[in-house]
């Protein structure tokens, strides 16, 4: 049991950390200061806003049909994963390289190295 309490502190620290480092407390624009959750996603949409600009219809088009385009069937991938597939992969996992920023080897997915 204690095993397990320490294994959740950890985790508990862990997640408390990375909201603390993620999140965004207080935004400058303008001279002044947002600290209000709506201002500050005002903020930021209006920011990518101007910089990405607004969506407009476009002058020309592109009919895909007249490009011969063989047709895909695409449903496949909507279907969830077996457990076969996912050790699969986890089984291609290089055991010294980490596949994310969590830091976590192929070797701590796949101990045994099956």
């Amino acid at each position: 049991m204690r095993d397990g309490d320490a294994n959740t502190k950890l985790f508990q620290l862990d997640a408390r950390h990375k909201k603390r480092k993620n999140l965004i407390t207080r935004l400058v624009a303008d001279g002044q200061i947002y600290t209000n959750h709506e201002d500050k996603a005002r903020i930021v949409d209006d920011f990518y806003e101007g910089l990405l600009g607004t969506c407009m219809d476009r002058e020309r088009t592109i009919n895909l049909t007249e490009l011969g385009l063989n047709a895909v069937d695409l449903a496949d991938l909507e279907q969830p994963f077996t457990e076969e597939e996912i050790w699969a992969t986890i089984k291609q996992l290089p055991s010294d390289k980490a596949p994310g920023p969590a830091g976590f080897t192929g070797r701590f997915y796949n101990p045994a190295g099956q």
